[in-house]
């Protein structure tokens, strides 16, 4: 089956950049407490969202160079 990996690797680098952004807006300018989380659960949050990102980005380059 054709997978367009370059395609799903930009989606990822898209979102990856954009919970970044996400991330340091946050660490920048918002109140100890958002949404009934702490500040520094979200920050754990957001921390964590851009590591599963990176992480998913690698395994898409893996599988295409696997090809």
């Amino acid at each position: 089956m054709y997978m367009n990996y370059d395609m799903m690797i930009a989606n990822m680098e898209a979102e990856r950049n954009k919970a970044n952004d996400d991330l340091q807006y946050y660490r920048r300018f918002t109140a100890p407490m958002h949404n009934g989380f702490t500040r520094k659960q979200m920050i754990r949050q957001l921390t964590n969202r851009k590591r599963m990102l990176d992480a998913r980005i690698r395994r898409l380059i893996e599988q295409k160079n696997a090809q």
